[in-house]
């Protein structure tokens, strides 16, 4: 696949429409009426967009990938293929906010497919701090000064309804002011 773009926009200011739970990308892969196997799928120069409203600030806030380029292994919903392989990997490579240098893994266990289970590794670049504003302004009410990220890693494992991890953050000359509304 080259080419294309993948947005997403979720509004917080509407009530969730529905519970979360069992919608992981392989949870919906098993709810496909017909058996899928795909061996790979290579990608190259997609965009992913993820832009959301915080309703206390009334801002959105967007993260961009760009040049997203990678490969998807082992696509399938046929449980006789578990056995010889459970995983579906996803290993892709981008720029975070159109510059920063971002490395990803992602893992989908099919043997344990009705709990959601997952995992990610992801290491990021280095940033200059300020960049992270448009994110970091309206989504968490900070506003960074000053920072250099020299390095950030983690590694998290997840379910349908919990996630632990470990996240590694190099960082030097941290100055952030804490933005508040009235109340």
């Amino acid at each position: 696949i080259s080419g294309g773009y993948i947005s997403v926009y979720d509004d917080r200011r509407l009530p969730l429409a529905e519970s979360k739970i069992g919608k992981y990308p392989h949870q919906m892969l098993m709810k496909v009426d017909f058996p899928v196997y795909i061996g790979n799928i290579s990608i190259e120069n997609i965009k992913v967009i993820y832009e959301e409203m915080n309703p206390k600030t009334g801002k959105v806030g967007k993260i961009e990938f760009d040049k997203v380029k990678g490969r998807i292994e082992n696509i399938t919903n046929m449980p006789g293929r578990f056995s010889a392989n459970p995983f579906i990997d996803i290993n892709v490579s981008s720029n975070f906010l159109n510059t920063v240098p971002l490395e990803a893994k992602f893992r989908f266990d099919m043997s344990r497919v009705n709990n959601g289970v997952f995992s990610v590794d992801a290491v990021l670049g280095k940033i200059n701090g300020n960049t992270l504003n448009q994110i970091t302004e309206p989504l968490a009410l900070v506003k960074v000064n000053s920072l250099e990220v020299k390095k950030f890693t983690a590694h998290i494992d997840g379910t349908d309804n919990n996630a632990t991890g470990k996240i590694s953050f190099d960082y030097k000359d941290l100055n952030i002011d804490i933005l508040k509304k009235k109340d």
